[in-house]
């Protein structure tokens, strides 16, 4: 009995192993953007390139997830303290039914969040992401600066003081050197 449960522990330790040698690794601060943020419910495909320029805070969350909605109300927050013109906030949902993205649109509409659909997890697969919530902050330069997985109270200082650190660099970028 011991040599066949051996066998089995190998067995599942090599499938383990060999499947994470094939999985992508998740996204790394200093690694580009991802190109696309999903699809508004309107349609509309929400594209890095459309948005050079801006801080991006892109979220994955779903709505039976208590510490994506805990996040999604923090991010609320920060939408109505910093205008768009500087930062964007995409909530991307995380493979979720069309139908249930829609209703729960419905609902976050006050947000003034930018709310995408990844459907099928077309988006985060590629990436890596397998679970949520799941966080880039992006810089205007379109350089993933950091990445969160998970969320709780101990969260929002160290996210406040990143986007803060990010305006600021943003902000020296955009003066006139001395040399202009």
């Amino acid at each position: 009995m011991l040599r066949f449960l051996n066998r089995v522990c190998a067995v599942t330790v090599l499938s383990v192993l060999a499947f994470s040698a094939f999985a992508k690794p998740k996204l790394l601060p200093g690694d580009v953007s991802p190109p696309s943020f999903g699809s508004t419910v309107n349609g509309e495909e929400i594209r890095a390139e459309n948005l050079t320029g801006k801080i991006i805070v892109a979220t994955f969350w779903a709505s039976w997830c208590a510490p994506c909605r805990q996040e999604i109300s923090v991010l609320a927050k920060v939408r109505k303290a910093i205008s768009a013109q500087y930062v964007e906030i995409v909530a991307i949902n995380f493979g979720e039914e069309r139908r249930i993205f829609v209703q729960a649109s419905k609902k976050l509409l006050q947000t003034g969040l930018t709310l995408t659909h990844d459907r099928n997890y077309r988006l985060s697969k590629p990436l890596g992401i397998d679970g949520i919530p799941y966080m880039l902050l992006i810089d205007h330069t379109g350089k993933i600066k950091y990445v969160h997985q998970g969320f709780g109270d101990q969260s929002l200082g160290s996210l406040v003081d990143e986007i803060n650190l990010m305006l600021k660099v943003q902000h020296d970028d955009a003066l006139p050197s001395a040399s202009d």
